[in-house]
């Protein structure tokens, strides 16, 4: 029996054994305005994510539609995002796939699917990464990166060796090498360039040691 056979098995009412292979297939929807790490109404929307999500995911990839016609005051990371539900449903994953899009329907769709890789490349960059010895390396690093300007969203490829990678809180390894991006996005201080990043590709490479592998590309 697969993991995906449990965590549908979980979400089938009494009765609704018979379907199962078919409605397995049905990707989860948890319909509502999502709510970014930290921010009020987070334990709420967190509630419905994990009345659907019952079991911890080991490739997590999650789809945010905002809504198109009440857009959030302000601006957040893709990471703002990803890092309330990943603590919910995922423990050390093996891939994170995030997207952030506009629809009409506002919610979060999840699946337990890896990340495909980029359909294109503009930028690729092996960043030092030794968080015990701070992140100033990496960031001088990322710094030297061709800005990818345009203004319009970009997606990220990020390859990290033996670290959580689903853990996208402050202070965790993969948000600080998304806000080192923002020079190469082409941000400033008011409007940091990773609130760019509409597409977040994150995969382990036992290879990688000390480094970080970052591939990124236009969206439009």
């Amino acid at each position: 029996m697969t993991y995906g056979d449990f965590a549908w098995n979980d979400l089938l009412r009494p009765g609704q054994q018979d379907t199962r292979r078919r409605e397995r297939h049905v990707t989860p929807y948890i319909e509502g305005d999502p709510v970014p790490y930290l921010e009020f109404g987070e334990d709420d929307w967190l509630w419905k994510v994990t009345r659907v999500i019952r079991h911890k995911l080991m490739r997590p990839r999650l789809e945010y539609i905002l809504d198109v016609d009440r857009p959030p005051r302000r601006a957040f990371g893709i990471d703002d995002y990803a890092a309330a539900t990943l603590k919910e449903i995922s423990r050390q994953p093996n891939s994170v796939w995030v997207t952030v899009v506009f629809g009409n329907r506002p919610g979060l769709k999840v699946r337990d699917v890896p990340p495909s890789f980029p359909p294109r490349i503009d930028r690729v960059a092996t960043l030092p990464f030794i968080p015990r010895d701070g992140m100033q390396k990496t960031v001088q690093a990322a710094k030297k990166i061709d800005l990818l300007l345009g203004g319009g969203p970009v997606g990220a490829y990020l390859s990290f060796g033996r670290i959580d990678i689903g853990n996208l809180a402050f202070g965790g390894a993969v948000r600080s090498v998304i806000d080192a991006l923002s020079y190469p996005l082409g941000g400033d201080v008011d409007r940091p360039g990773k609130l760019r990043i509409k597409d977040l590709r994150v995969t382990r490479d036992p290879g990688l040691i000390d480094e970080v592998e970052v591939r990124l590309w236009a969206m439009d």
